[in-house]
């Protein structure tokens, strides 16, 4: 959800609107049920939906760029790295799925061209490669306009986000958003969710809440996490919807069930602060650190906090300082605050980056102290946002 909250997605299984095989989707998934394994294209196909399905799920669509190949924190040692494992596995299975993504592209099968292209322009467990990310996008693009009659809503998305984004063609937000329509009318989940972002922000279209509101709500009732989280956030701030904390905690929670980092932490946050449920720490606790050790920096920031303070979990510093280790080698401002304080000869904060924004603003508005401390000494206004 941009920023207000960094780009999203989901957690998915087999089930699809698109089960018929007229579409290359329906194909994918009659392969998996009733597999053929003497076809060569059905093995294709069957490879490339569990491979699509496994990057959409970890990458939040190809949106999440948190999973470096060569990002793994200095200190871990003994029990602390098996409390990285559900990173570690999600940083392997990409590594899996590009493996698959490649041999497919090299057997010129043309749906894996876009995220392969994707995987290269870094981020995504593999080293960036922007000569062949290039190539591959070229590659994607040509053939998803070649194929672009075949009843695919997949394959409109994908020419959405290449639009949209710039990639592999000059950036078309009008573009972009009609292959996108196109894709959500036909009932994609993705889309419907993409959609509701482009109404949300203007993206192509007249910025709109209610439509955006309606959007989420389509993709959500379809299971798709990154629209529960989107909706939860909606209700929390009264936009496009009567504001509602209740049923914001109920979409939070949707979306944190099926592992979705950001409502992991939404979730968190509100019943560390008691929004729209009973205020409990140990709740706080427990949702944090499934974000947290998904590698996301700001739950390893909240979750330090609490480890140093003692709330909702067992007061122990040297947890918290191995949390915000986590957190600031990533670059969470608070937590290289909180480590020069441990350690003064350790790095200066200089400057709190628009995602540090987004989080800190968040807890300080609910009347955290030593955040509210720690913006004010940067001259920014955390009130009123």
């Amino acid at each position: 959800m941009a920023e207000r909250l960094p780009s999203v997605s989901v957690q998915r299984n087999l089930s699809s609107p698109f089960s018929s095989s007229t579409s290359m989707v329906g194909r994918g998934l009659e392969a998996i049920r009733n597999p053929r394994p003497n076809d060569p294209a059905v093995n294709s196909d069957e490879r490339y939906r569990l491979a699509r399905d496994s990057y959409n799920r970890i990458t939040d669509d190809g949106n999440e760029i948190r999973f470096n190949c060569d990002a793994t924190a200095t200190v871990i040692n003994g029990n602390e790295s098996e409390s990285l494992r559900p990173l570690f596995s999600m940083r392997q299975q990409l590594k899996q799925d590009f493996s698959t993504f490649q041999e497919l592209a090299d057997q010129d099968y043309g749906k894996a061209y876009f995220p392969l292209a994707r995987m290269y322009l870094g981020g995504q467990g593999i080293p960036r490669n922007a000569e062949k990310a290039e190539y591959y996008m070229r590659m994607a693009f040509n053939w998803c306009t070649s194929h672009q009659a075949l009843a695919d809503p997949e394959i409109w998305m994908d020419l959405a986000e290449m639009y949209g984004n710039g990639f592999g063609i000059e950036q078309n937000p009008v573009q972009s958003l009609s292959w996108c329509r196109k894709a959500a009318e036909a009932g994609l989940a993705c889309a419907q969710y993409n959609l509701g972002l482009k109404n949300e922000y203007g993206l192509g279209v007249r910025q709109d809440a209610i439509q955006a509101v309606f959007w989420y709500r389509k993709s959500a009732d379809q299971g798709y996490a990154g629209a529960q989280c989107n909706l939860g956030l909606n209700y929390e701030c009264g936009y496009g919807v009567e504001q509602d904390t209740v049923q914001a905690a109920f979409w939070y929670r949707r979306a944190a069930e099926q592992g979705y980092v950001y409502a992991q932490i939404e979730l968190g946050a509100l019943y560390e602060f008691g929004v729209g449920v009973a205020r409990d720490g140990e709740q706080a606790a427990f949702w944090y650190r499934k974000a947290a050790e998904q590698g996301h920096p700001y739950a390893q920031d909240f979750l330090g906090e609490l480890y140093w303070a003692g709330l909702g979990v067992a007061q122990d510093y040297e947890k918290a300082v191995f949390w915000y280790r986590q957190a600031a080698e990533q670059g969470a401002p608070r937590a290289q605050d909180m480590l020069h304080r441990v350690y003064p000869n350790g790095p200066v904060v200089e400057a709190v980056d628009q995602q540090a924004l987004y989080w800190y603003r968040k807890i300080a508005g609910r009347g955290h102290v030593k955040t509210q401390e720690f913006l004010s000494r940067f001259g920014i206004n955390w009130k009123n946002r």
